[in-house]
């Protein structure tokens, strides 16, 4: 049905972005339970989550959503209701990003 297959895509997209999400350094990702976003910890990135999320949007074009807006300045928001290659392109970019810091 229409809906199995749209289940199965959106899980393997979850999948998908907290694996890559867990190669950057000092992000920590919660594991989706029926979701179309991961939560994040960022506590081991150095910097609140406004603060982060106006540089990864500044600095590499990735927009994320700051947990600040949903009560934890120490996590963020990632979406994953767009296609494979847009996921791994901007958690790419993530991964990079963080490994240039150090």
């Amino acid at each position: 049905s229409y809906r199995e297959d749209v289940r199965q895509i959106f899980e393997k997209r979850s999948k998908l972005m907290v694996e890559l999400i867990s190669k950057a350094k000092g992000f920590k990702p919660f594991v989706p339970q029926g979701a179309f976003y991961v939560f994040c910890d960022i506590e081991g990135v150095g910097l609140g989550s406004e603060a982060l999320c106006d540089r990864l949007l500044e600095e590499i074009n990735v927009a994320v959503i700051p947990g600040k807006s949903f009560g934890s300045d120490r996590h963020v928001r990632f979406s994953f209701a767009s296609s494979e290659k847009d996921i791994q392109e901007g958690i790419g970019r993530i991964v990079d990003w963080t490994n240039k810091r150090g």
